[in-house]
């Protein structure tokens, strides 16, 4: 929500430092771990969704590459530096995949229709 009000309820991820309000996450959440926490953009790869974290519920960090204010996995880190993702969402851009895509006139990249 980037508001900066409400201290008392935000929680900070352990591995990038943000801040989050625990009624604005996505499962809202009800207690403030006393372990380490970690916020869905480092749990999760931004382009293709896939959990970063390993058996035992930690960051694969050896796994993890970090691409302006999210992680992505290697596979993914691959498409970003090809600028094959929607600009918008950050979803990676294949080229098997089925969708409406437009062209930016700007970017050159390709974008979501519906971003």
């Amino acid at each position: 929500c980037k508001s900066k009000e409400h201290e008392n309820k935000m929680i900070i991820c352990d591995i990038c430092d943000r801040a989050f309000h625990s009624d604005c996450l996505k499962p809202k959440l009800t207690k403030i771990p006393e372990d380490d926490w970690y916020c869905p953009d480092c749990k999760s790869c931004r382009g293709c969704k896939k959990s970063l974290m390993n058996e035992k519920g930690f960051p694969n960090i050896e796994h993890l590459l970090w691409r302006d204010k999210f992680f992505a996995c290697q596979m993914c880190t691959i498409m970003y530096d090809n600028d094959e993702y929607c600009p918008i969402c950050f979803e990676i851009v294949e080229e098997e995949d089925e969708g409406d895509y437009i062209c930016c006139d700007t970017c050159n990249l390709w974008v979501h229709a519906s971003c």
